[in-house]
């Protein structure tokens, strides 16, 4: 599980894995939300 986000010295906040300083790249998994979020108001847009 991702557990936090920890903000350091005004730095981009990073994902962690519990417990440990693993970091996490999200920006695959926060670029496909974006693109399935687009993608569902595209439909309901051409439903209007």
């Amino acid at each position: 599980m991702i557990s936090r986000k920890i903000e350091r010295d005004g730095i981009e906040p990073k994902y962690y894995l519990n417990n440990t300083l693993d970091e996490i790249d999200l920006t695959p998994l926060e670029e496909g939300i974006t693109r399935s979020l687009e993608n569902k108001l595209d439909n309901e847009l051409r439903q209007l």
